[in-house]
């Protein structure tokens, strides 16, 4: 129960303002839909929202995670996803490279 306190002191209690207080922009919003529809963010969508709204990843930081997904999803044959077993992959090319 203490940790779960403290989290929320760290995300809502510590800010100048609650998440629910700051204004919504909707050029964020909908640069989170994927589809770019209008009609509303998927739980996935809402989550990055979320977080770039509170401030706790920055748009670059999303553009930076969105482009590894891109890199390790096209390396393991453009399948539209990346499993536990590509990220092992990845991790162990990447080391082996790091050492040669």
């Amino acid at each position: 129960a203490n940790w779960v306190n403290e989290v929320r002191n760290v995300f809502f209690e510590n800010t100048s303002e609650h998440p629910s207080t700051k204004e919504d922009n909707h050029d964020d919003f909908q640069s989170m839909s994927e589809k770019g529809h209008g009609h509303g963010l998927t739980i996935a969508e809402y989550r990055c929202y979320m977080l770039l709204k509170l401030g706790l990843v920055s748009r670059t930081q999303f553009e930076h995670i969105d482009a590894h997904f891109k890199e390790l999803e096209s390396r393991n044959g453009g399948k539209g996803h990346v499993t536990l077993e590509d990220l092992k992959r990845a991790r162990t090319s990447d080391l082996d490279a790091d050492i040669a």
